[in-house]
């Protein structure tokens, strides 16, 4: 008895060893934010990850990314610092200087139908005017390299979820055709015509109303040079996996509900119908998981 016992106490240090390796892990992730790939035109571009780490730039350079996705989120009346990145000063400094693009994402977390367009789209010219391609925060400033400022901006993250508590209504996604129209108007007025926006586009999402097709009607897609989609796959039942467990991802033109890439294809296909070529080949896959 007593050398069974002796076993089951290895056992179970082993287990709980096992245990905090994967907690640690698992910690590590979420610090990181979500290291995930952003796609354009068919092609690897980047990823949505953070920068605490020195060793972060060499690894997105072996892995031949070529642009990074930072959260800079509305402080009153301006905007923040990218989340998890340290200042938007050190932040593109690191990344240009490495050769890798910033893909901003100009957040701000209200609800849709009470965020203050006028001042959003004033904060965000003038974050532009210093940082984007052509701004004043590479006038001789040889920590940061020019060629390499962001002439593209995500306007906010996920617009179409159900995040407080109320389901998504018309309304609110006449206002964010709204604020897009409000933001282009007032990069072209600032000289900034050269910046390009990317509007949120999700087909399944959205409470009682169906995103896409309500923000076409509403001219949304018209003022952008490009849509971000987040093409997330089911995790259960319905992932796609082959004999040997493997995730199989598409490699066709459709895709399907449970591999994710179905609301690529969708929002292309619907762009392209709407005589919006130049939209419908720019998509930019910002965040996926699980099975896509």
């Amino acid at each position: 008895m007593k050398k069974i016992s002796q076993q089951k106490k290895i056992t179970f240090l082993i287990s709980f060893l096992f245990i905090l390796i994967f907690a640690f892990i698992g910690v590590r992730l979420l610090n990181n934010s979500h290291a995930t790939q952003a796609i354009y035109n068919g092609k690897l571009i980047g990823m949505n990850s953070s920068l605490g780490d020195p060793n972060d730039i060499a690894s997105l350079n072996q892995l031949g990314v070529n642009s990074e996705r930072g959260e800079i989120d509305m402080s009153g009346t301006s905007f923040g610092n990218p989340n998890y990145d340290g200042t938007t000063a050190n932040w593109v400094d690191q990344l240009t200087t490495a050769h890798i693009v910033p893909l901003p994402i100009m957040n701000q977390y209200v609800e849709m139908s009470t965020l203050n367009q006028t001042q959003f789209a004033s904060a965000l010219v003038s974050w532009c005017q210093q940082y984007c391609a052509g701004g004043s925060f590479y006038n001789n400033n040889t920590s940061a390299n020019s060629a390499y400022a962001p002439q593209t901006l995500e306007i906010l993250n996920e617009p179409y979820g159900d995040w407080w508590g109320y389901p998504v209504t018309s309304a609110d996604v006449g206002a964010y055709a709204s604020l897009l129209k409000q933001i282009r108007s007032s990069l072209n007025s600032a000289g900034l015509s050269n910046i390009g926006i990317l509007a949120a586009a999700n087909d399944n999402w959205g409470g009682t109303i169906n995103w896409d097709n309500t923000l076409a009607t509403d001219g949304g897609f018209n003022y952008v040079q490009g849509v971000t989609v987040h093409a997330y796959g089911d995790h259960g039942s319905g992932s796609q996996y082959d004999p040997n467990g493997n995730i199989v991802i598409p490699t066709g033109s459709v895709g399907s509900a449970t591999d994710g890439w179905q609301q690529v294809y969708y929002v292309h296909q619907l762009l392209d119908n709407d005589g919006l070529t130049a939209q419908a080949n720019s998509i930019y896959v910002t965040e996926d998981g699980w099975c896509t």
